[in-house]
């Protein structure tokens, strides 16, 4: 998934719980790195802020010559593994997360099933994948126990379009719920739930136990940092279809209870909500986080407010460094891709680099 996104009552911690395991906050750390990824199915390893390109394509440089298969539509990182989310292969690449490597490790592959993996979620400590399809109405479970043997364990029925998917750490021990999955199906307008172990009277591990109706063509999931909200993002109609638009809606959803907690619609600044096409969100802390729209982005509170941190442009993404404790933003600027180094609360930009017009995704090392 790659990411559409809203404001409002938004999502929390955005899988960061399960995607950048680990890592340890260190603003001193001056010199520090990205990877790009471009249009033309490379990877490019960049320095900052110095802004120097190391490599022109990371992935081919140690890995033989061998190139991508396709456009990265994802990165997610899981312990010390990155993984490539590459739609038109129908596959995802596993390689070393250190820069100095970024050796593939293996290829999870779909293409006899020609299921597009729109987003992935690894729960901590654990050796399955869960990886959902949005032209299918299934997720599969991958397991990941052996390097480079990726193997599909089993596929769960889920909703029509599942384009998001999330997993809450629960460590309520009253509930002991263990892990949640938790799906967003666009086309059914529904949240799917999956519990990944036995829990007397929620059902059977690996399936769905409950679905929970939403508004309009949910596609972003955050879960907070405690793994006790989701916060599902609908799109609203209009948005992916020729039907006339609606707004964007938050809905909380309690994952003890597996139930809706509250439901807003998301409107602020200079534009209608059912005018805004979410694009990309991020949390910076448990309750406050970054989204974006086609329009503006926004700054979301706890008090379930957004204000506009930046009118007018474009923003591709928003994604948290957690080892530093700031926020990205990657803005079209001018003919070229511009990245944003901002304040962690507020928003306000600290650094700028000029990237190639060719970047669609970094992620930071």
């Amino acid at each position: 998934m790659k990411a559409y996104i809203s404001f409002g009552f938004l999502i929390l911690a955005l899988a960061l719980a399960c995607t950048r395991e680990g890592q340890l906050v260190d603003n001193s750390i001056n010199e520090w790195k990205i990877v790009a990824a471009s249009s033309d199915a490379t990877l490019k390893l960049i320095t900052l802020p110095t802004n120097k390109i190391l490599s022109n394509d990371i992935y081919a440089e140690m890995n033989g010559g061998e190139r991508l298969p396709g456009n990265i539509s994802k990165i997610y990182q899981h312990d010390e593994r990155l993984y490539l989310l590459i739609p038109s292969d129908f596959s995802i690449i596993v390689v070393d997360a250190s820069p100095i490597s970024m050796k593939k490790l293996g290829k999870i592959d779909f293409s006899g099933s020609k299921k597009i993996p729109s987003d992935i979620c690894i729960p901590p400590n654990s050796t399955d994948a869960y990886v959902c399809h949005e032209n299918d109405s299934t997720v599969s479970l991958v397991d990941i126990s052996e390097i480079g043997k990726y193997k599909i364990a089993r596929t769960i029925a889920v909703g029509l379009a599942p384009v998001a998917i999330n997993v809450s750490q629960s460590s309520d021990q009253l509930h002991n719920l263990g892990n949640t999955i938790i799906v967003a199906n666009r086309k059914s307008n529904t949240v799917s739930i999956i519990p990944t172990n036995y829990i007397a009277g929620d059902g059977t591990p690996h399936t769905v136990t409950k679905t929970i109706p939403v508004s309009a063509a949910p596609c972003l999931i955050g879960i907070n940092t405690e793994g006790t909200l989701a916060i599902v993002i609908s799109a609203g109609s209009g948005k992916f279809d020729t039907d006339p638009k609606t707004a964007m809606v938050a809905t909380v959803i309690d994952i003890h209870t597996r139930t809706v907690k509250a439901t807003n619609d998301i409107g602020n600044g200079d534009y209608n909500s059912s005018d805004l096409t979410p694009v990309s969100f991020d949390f910076s802390s448990q309750y406050s986080g970054f989204i974006a729209t086609d329009k503006e982005l926004f700054l979301y509170s706890d008090t379930y407010n957004s204000t506009t941190v930046i009118d007018g442009s474009i923003i591709k993404e928003v994604l948290q460094n957690q080892k530093r404790d700031e926020m990205l933003f990657l803005r079209n600027s001018s003919g070229l891709i511009e990245l944003l180094v901002a304040d962690n609360s507020t928003g306000e930009i600290k650094a700028n680099f000029n990237l190639s017009a060719s970047i669609t995704f970094v992620y930071p090392l």
